[in-house]
Parts: C-alpha cells; structure tokens; sequence
C-alpha cells in the first residue's frame, strides 16, 4: 500500500556541514555593521539564531526577514559572505514554518546570486527541490532533484532524492517510471534501509496498479533480510496482498512464497518493538535547529512504526486468516502435507472463531484427499459433519471422498459413503452426482443392476440437469459392459434418438459402431463407424474410431481398406496410433508382403513425432521377423543384436523376450543348414558357433552382469528360468529365479521379470515380492504383466484381513484379464473372500463360474466343490455339502489332500445327520485308497472310523434286542 502524504518517505534538508558552523559564522560576520547597529542589529541576530536552535522556525524566519528589512540597506548586507551564510537559514526557517513559497524564493535568490561558485552549495540545492515539491509545483522539484543528483553522486542524501522523485512521479500518474527508478534504486549501492523501501514502494504501487507479475518479480525474486530491515509491518501486509492477487491469477506456488514472508501478528509485535528500540537508539541527532536528512528520515519512519504498532495491537488478530489463506496456497500448489499441517492447525483450535475452524476443517479434508491418505481423509470428514452437522459443506466434505475413492478405483469404499450420503441427506442438490457417481462405482464393480438403478435415479428424478444425459449414456454402458449386446444397441439407438444434438451424441454413436462390432454385425458396424468418421472428425474418439474401422476391415477382408484406415490415424491419437501401425504391419505380414512390413516399420522409425509410447524395440523385432521370413536371416541377424544391444538393458522396451525366441529359432536353422553363415563377427559368430542355444543364454548372462546391465542379465535370467522350467527341471527354474531377484533391483527390472519373480516370491512366502509387484504397478500399470501384481497384492490384503481391498483387487483383475492363467486362483480366492464377508449367494455364483471354465478342469474344480460344500454346510443343509464333497472323491481322485478332506468332512457330515453306517464307509473308503496313507489326515480318519464302528455295532445290538422283545 503506497505511504500517504502524512507517511511519505522523509526529506534531507541540510548538508552534511555542521549547523553550528552556519550560525557561529553568522556571529562572526554581525561585528562589521556594530558602528551603525551595534545594539539592534546583535540583538535580534542573537534571538534568530536561538529561536531557529530551538527548532521555532516561524519567529526564527520573522526575525530574519525583520533584519533584512530593517538593516537591508547597511554594509553587513553588502557583505556576500554574510549573505551566504544567512540565506540558506532563512530559507530553510520559511521551508519549516510551513511557507514552502517563500522558502523557494529565498534559495532561488540564493543561487541567483552564488550561482557561479566553484564548490555548489547541497543544502541549498535539496531544499530548493523540497521548497518546490510542497508549493505545489511538482516539474520544478522533478528538475531540482534531478539536479541535485546529478551534482552530488555520492552522497547519502541523493538515495533519498531519488525515492523523492518516484513519489512525485506516483503523484503525477508516472507509475511505470517511478517503479523504474525504484527498481534501480533498490538494485544500486545505497543505503539498505533506504533500498529496501524503494523495493516496498515499488511493490505496494505495483500491486495498487494491477500489476502482480511485476509485484511478485520485486517481493519474491531477492531474499530480505527480515532481521535487518525496519518495516516487517509493511513487508508482512504487501506479502499478504500479493499473495491474495496471486491466488486471484492461481499462480497458487508464487503465492504460497508470498504468504510465507509474513508473519504472525504476535511475532511481528515482538520484531516491530526490537526494530523501534534499535532504530530510536541508533537515530542521528539534530544539530543547531536543523534536522538533517537522515534525522528527518528516522525520525519519520519511528512515528510511522508507532502508528503501525497501534494498528497491530488495536485490531484482530490476523494470523489464523493467513495461517488458511497459506494453506489453500499450499493445496492449490498440489503441496498437500504443507496445507494439511497448516488446515489442522486452525481446525482444532477451539479459540478461534467457528467459520474459521469449519472452512479449515474442510480444507483438511481436502488435504488428506490430495495426500491419498484415504482412511485419515474419511475419519476427518466425519469428525467434521459430526462437528458441523448443518453445515452445507457436510455432505460436500462426504462427497469429496467418494470421489477420490472413486478415482483410484476403491469402488466398494465409494459405494459405502455414497450410500451414507444419499441416506442421511435426501433432498441435497447435488443428490443427483451422488446417485451418478455410485452407479458408475457399481458398474465398475459388475453390479450392474445395482449401477442400472442409480443411472436411472440420476436420470429420472432430473430431466434438466446437466449430468442427465451422462448417466442415459451410462445406464446403456452397463448393458454392453454385461456383454448384453442385443440391449445395449437398443438404448445406443434409443439415446441416439434422444439427443440428436447433444455434446455426447458423437460418444452416443460411436458405443453403437463398438457394439454391432460386439455382436459380429461386421458390414452394420462399417456404416455406423464410416458415419461416425464423417460426422465427427474432431471427436476425440476419431483416431480410436479410425482403428475401429481398420480392424472392421480387416474381419471383413477388406485388407487394402483396413491398411488405409490404420495409415490414417495420427500420432496426436497417441496409443492408438502405436496399435494402428503395427495392425497395418499385421496385415502385410498376413499377405506374406514381407518386403512391405520392412518399409512400413522403417517409415515408422524414422518419424521425429511418435511421442510417448513409441514401440522402437517391438518394431526392430518386427522387421527381423520380416527378414526371416524373406529368407535373408544375415540381415535379421544385426537387426536382432542391434536392437537388443541398444534396448537389452531398457526396461521400458517391448519385444525383448520374442527377439530371444526368434534368435533361438535362427540358431536352430544354423545347426541344421548344410552351410551355415561364415561372414557374420562379433556378437552373431558367438551365437552361431554355441552349440546350444542355453549355452548362449548362461554366457550372455554372464557378460550382461560383468558389463553391469542388470535389466538385461534379469531377461536373460528369466528366459533361461523359464526353459529349464519347461524341460522339467523346476528345481533349476526356481534357482535362476531367486539368483535374478537377489542380484538385481527390482528397480531395474522390466514388467515380465518384476511379475514373474514377484509372483514366485510370493507363493513362496518371501516378504520381497510384494515390493516387486507394487513397483510393477506403480511404474507399469498397463502393462500385461499388471495381472500378477493384483493377484499377489489381493493374496497379501486377504491375509492381513483387508477384505475390501482383496475384493477390490479381484474384480479388477478378472474384469481385466479373465482369461489369465490365474484367472480360476483369482475367482477361487474372490468365492472365499465373499463367503468370509457374509455374502453366500455371490460366492455360490463365483464358485459356480469357476465349475464353467473349461480351462480350469482338474484342481481349481475341486477346490471350487470344496467351497460349495463348505457354504452348504455353514448355511445348516449338509446333504447338499455332502453331495458336493462326493463329487471330488468321485471325479478329482487325483488331488490327494482334498480327496483326504471330502471323505473325512463328508463323514463328518453323515455323523451329524445321524447315519453311522455312511459315514462309516466314507472313512473305510477313505481307508482302502493307498494314495493317501502318508497324509496326516489319514490316521485322524482311521480313528475316527475305529470309533463309528464301536458306536455304530452298539447302535445294532440295542436296535435287535428292542426288536426281539
């Protein structure tokens, strides 16, 4: 804030000659006029200088001009050294008592006549320019400071003209100027007190004028030095105000910087107090009645200080305003611990004012949403609707978690609070986002109905508002998501009717073109994409719908066709793009045009605007293959080591692991061709002359650590594990796969070794895998190899009783990869999470999916049977358990521990129901298959079978002695 005219930055007024000089001088000039005036003219000499010590400048200034007037016409006025000395005084003495007119008029006298002195007169000069300044006449005094600068560069005093002249030019609507020389000012050799008001100055008309860029380059771009320079109070109160106008602008990290150069109002009492005390202590003294500049210049700033003071100590405290003010600085700036620490500060501080708390409050929660930190976040938005129950921020802070939930994919966790929000608050406004959102929760979930339900609430109960047509949208998604084709295109077609012109009519028609692909309505689809191209050409599905027409295309036949959609799309089209180029590769290769997948992929390599996920190493690959296949292996050859010498150590590069296969199968060729390539060196003579291609592997293993390329000795370690794994050695395998994870970091591993020695880990109980399989996803999440590390990660929250987080787990990994080697350990675990929980029928229907899969005969079906029964027998029907455990005795005699188990429970089971003869043969059945003598459970049945026989031949002889009586 600019310094009003009552604190405007004080004046020098005098040179650095002493005053006692000037007026002794005086005295000493009066002696040549005593024979004409001796008495009247000493007398009042003597009271003008005693009224102008005295600082009494309006009877000082009388009795000068009383002088003049009297004994003007006297020889002591002829005197010029007389002259010199009084003129100034006077002047000064009319500048003080408040006659800046009259004060100008003196020193221009002055200098009209003692104009041509040699040594120009600095006192003279400044208070000139001050005279002309406060008479209104602010050119004159521009042109008088300049002056006085320009004649006297090296003075204390000209620093202070310089700040002189930047108020006037504020004055005269020169702020840009102004601000220009304060700049310079503050960058220059001047006194630091005085270089750091020109900065606060600039500043404060900077912010004034609208100008923040420039008053954050001047406040934030050079340290202050707070525990030296006077006025915190001003820099704590600019530092406040830009950083409110930089917030306005959300430049929200320059404003947290800001904000932070001001300090607490307790803190600043206590600094302001220090400052006065040093500055009081440290002041220079006036001499004679005349203050110098620098006197003027501490004394105005100490009053200004004391005015400051008693602002500070009379209004509010502002520090917790500021203390939130920082923190929303800090949130916006994605600083979240820093806002955090700050929010809770000002929540739990029962002192202060309750709008404070509750806004910090909410800001905590926000806080902990950006932190991630999902449990504290929840616990702190409860603790504030318990808090402030009616406030409408309540639902809100509610909301905030949901959506956080939502979007790091904790489905059940939204769903939970969304359901407590829609509950406890039935008629809010935003009720219809919050039915939105639990449906798209449940839809990821596969609880379609559920989500169908939400959809049609959001739909419905809001026929205008602007999520309406979204949740149409999505309650039509949930059909084709069920892979209920047939009823998704009937509401694709019913929504296309609906909202012909709506901003998600391109979304609309381009679901309608995906699901007549779904169904196998391959020419249908064509149109409905080729009218979706046409129409929509800047949608931002254009590229996807483009591969869509491809790939139509090419299930069509149309393989000219298809390779013209793919070469259409873009790199702006980003992943979609990578997958086009090599679609069109697929179908050169498919028509055996090798020579044209060479040049399609050498185009792509030499492109300069592939972007982020440019599949370089995959490409390389590719054009290898190419060249197999053209029957030029001497030129696959350098192609595969070049792209394994420059992408081997990558982790980030694809196609590593089909390299290998593919140089497996020249060096088979190699062994077998009747003349084998002798003009290739280096690497390639090396794999040619290895008369097993292990040999090769265990060698370039070895020189991959030794030349320290973990990521490539990991591959190699990998590929050889997995050989040996395949030969039978499993012992071997393991070996390799333990040494790989023990040397190298899981840091330096690719996405294929960090899910297979996670996954190996893991199985086997070693705490590190769970590192590996975090680090798969956290640096790879759309990796292929992602389906390990939600397996794995469910497995750990399972056993650490984190139900939800291993249900949540699950129905990720299924709905992306059910047909996963892993899939049926995944559906099991998921039956026997939702048994656990108390969800019976979902667990029937997992278990039941399981029994469908083909894929998963042998083990996963018994184990599946197991849990059936299992679920029968908790639910009180033991026939049916027992008609489940029969089952896996009866198809899975192969898998001794269950077997074991169904005979034993299964028994157990006839026991209760009161039939000792079944079970009774159960267990003797169990005793006559030798497989499972060396199971513990087999002498626990044994025993068990000893003592149903007694009970049972007990139960016979009362049975034939009631019936002979």
């Amino acid at each position: 804030m600019p310094l009003s005219q009552d604190n405007r930055l004080p004046l020098p007024s005098v040179i650095h000659r002493t005053t006692a000089f000037l007026l002794l001088g005086l005295m000493v000039c009066a002696p040549k006029a005593r024979a004409l005036t001796v008495d009247t003219l000493d007398s009042l000499l003597h009271e003008a200088v005693h009224s102008f010590s005295d600082g009494d400048y309006a009877t000082a200034a009388d009795l000068f001009v009383r002088i003049e007037e009297e004994f003007g016409h006297d020889p002591v006025f002829e005197d010029g050294d007389f002259l010199r000395r009084v003129l100034p005084l006077i002047g000064y003495a009319e500048l003080q008592s408040g006659s800046p007119d009259k004060a100008a008029a003196t020193f221009e006298r002055y200098l009209g006549r003692f104009d041509r002195d040699t040594r120009p007169n600095p006192f003279v000069s400044y208070n000139l320019a001050l005279a002309h300044r406060r008479s209104g006449n602010p050119d004159q005094a521009l042109r008088q400071f300049a002056t006085y600068v320009e004649l006297f560069p090296g003075r204390r005093e000209t620093a202070l003209a310089q700040l002189q002249k930047a108020e006037i030019l504020f004055e005269q609507d020169r702020a840009a100027d102004a601000i220009e020389r304060l700049q310079k000012l503050s960058e220059s050799d001047a006194p630091a007190n005085i270089r750091t008001q020109g900065r606060l100055l600039a500043a404060q008309r900077a912010i004034a004028d609208g100008r923040t860029e420039l008053a954050a380059m001047l406040v934030l771009e050079r340290e202050w030095d707070v525990e030296a320079m006077p006025e915190v109070a001003v820099l704590t109160f600019t530092a406040m105000e830009l950083g409110d106008r930089l917030m306005e602008a959300e430049n929200h990290g320059q404003a947290a910087r800001s904000y932070r150069l001001a300090l607490p109002r307790d803190q600043l009492v206590i600094l302001q107090r220090e400052r006065m005390r040093a500055l009081k202590e440290n002041a220079p003294a006036a001499a004679g009645g005349i203050r110098g500049a620098r006197h003027d210049f501490h004394r105005h700033l100490y009053e200004r200080m004391e005015r400051q003071l008693a602002s500070l100590l009379e209004a509010d405290d502002y520090t917790p305003g500021l203390t939130l003010r920082r923190g929303q600085a800090f949130l916006l700036s994605h600083r979240y611990r820093s806002a955090w620490l700050l929010f809770e500060s000002i929540a739990v501080d029962d002192a202060l004012d309750t709008d404070l708390r509750r806004d910090a409050h909410y800001r905590w929660i926000l806080a902990a949403n950006g932190l991630e930190e999902w449990e504290e976040a929840l616990t702190i938005a409860r603790n504030f609707t318990h808090r402030y129950e009616d406030s409408d921020l309540a639902p809100q802070a509610f909301y905030l978690i949901a959506q956080a939930h939502s979007e790091q994919r904790r489905h059940p966790e939204a769903v939970e609070v969304l359901t407590d929000l829609i509950e406890r608050f039935p008629d809010h406004a935003l009720r219809q986002r919050w039915h939105f959102t639990r449906g798209f929760s449940f839809a990821l979930l596969d609880r379609f109905e559920e989500a169908r339900a939400d959809f049609e609430s959001a739909r419905d109960a809001f026929p205008e508002a602007h999520l309406t047509a979204g949740a149409d949208l999505w309650y039509g998604l949930t059909y084709f998501f069920e892979q209920d084709y047939a009823t998704a295109l009937t509401e694709f077609e019913r929504l296309e009717a609906t909202y012909p012109e709506h901003r998600l009519t391109g979304e609309i028609r381009y679901r309608r073109a995906a699901t007549l692909y779904a169904m196998g309505a391959l020419k249908s689809a064509l149109d409905a994409t080729r009218q979706f191209i046409r129409d929509f050409p800047r949608h931002e599905r254009h590229g996807e719908a483009l591969v869509l027409q491809g790939d139509l295309h090419m299930g069509l036949g149309n393989l000219d066709a298809a390779v013209d959609a793919f070469n259409r799309v873009s790199p702006e089209a980003g992943s979609m793009f990578h997958y086009a180029v090599f679609q069109a590769a697929k179908v050169h290769r498919a028509r055996g045009d090798h020579d044209q997948v060479v040049s399609h992929l050498r185009s792509y390599l030499r492109r300069d605007d592939l972007g982020p996920g440019a599949r370089i190493s995959d490409a390389l690959y590719r054009m290898g293959q190419a060249y197999v296949k053209l029957g030029r292996p001497e030129e696959a050859f350098p192609l595969f080591f070049e792209t394994l010498d420059l992408y081997g150590d990558d982790r980030e590069a694809a196609a590593i692991s089909g390299i290998l296969a593919a140089l497996e199968d020249l060096h088979a060729r190699t062994r077998t061709d009747a003349s084998p390539p002798s003009d290739v060196e280096g690497a390639v003579r090396t794999l040619v002359a290895a008369d097993n291609f292990n040999h090769w592997l265990e060698a370039e293993r070895y020189r991959a650590r030794r030349n320290d390329r973990p990521t490539w000795y990991a591959r190699l370690s990998l590929e050889l594990s997995e050989r040996e794994r395949r030969a039978g050695r499993g012992h071997r395998a393991d070996a390799l796969l333990l040494e790989m994870a023990r040397q190298t970091s899981p840091d330096k591993l690719d996405p294929r070794c960090l899910g297979r020695a996670g996954h190996y880990l893991r199985e086997n109980g070693l705490a590190a895998g769970e590192r590996f399989l975090r680090i798969l996803l956290e640096d790879f999440p759309h990796a292929a190899e992602r389906p390990y590390a939600h397996y794995g990660l469910a497995r750990i929250d399972y056993e650490n009783g984190a139900y939800t987080d291993s249900l949540r787990r699950l129905r990720r990994f299924l709905q992306e990869s059910p047909g996963h080697k892993l899939a049926a350990e995944a559906r099991l675990l998921k039956a026997s999470l939702l048994h656990e929980t108390g969800d019976p029928d979902a667990a029937i229907a997992a278990y039941t999916a399981v029994l469908e899969q083909r894929e998963a005969r042998g083990r996963p079906h018994a184990r599946a049977l197991r849990g059936l029964a299992e679920i029968h027998r908790a639910a009180g029907k033991p026939e049916k358990a027992i008609a489940y455990f029969q089952r896996i005795y009866t198809l899975y005699r192969a898998y001794d521990t269950l077997l074991a188990e169904a005979y034993f429970e299964s028994a157990l089971l006839f026991e209760e129901l009161g039939d000792l003869e079944a079970a009774y043969n159960t267990l003797d059945e169990m005793r006559r298959t030798p497989s499972l003598e060396e199971l513990e459970l087999y002498e626990k049945a044994e025993d068990h079978r000893l003592r149903l026989r007694a009970e049972w031949a007990g139960e016979s002889d009362r049975a034939g002695k009631e019936n002979f009586e």
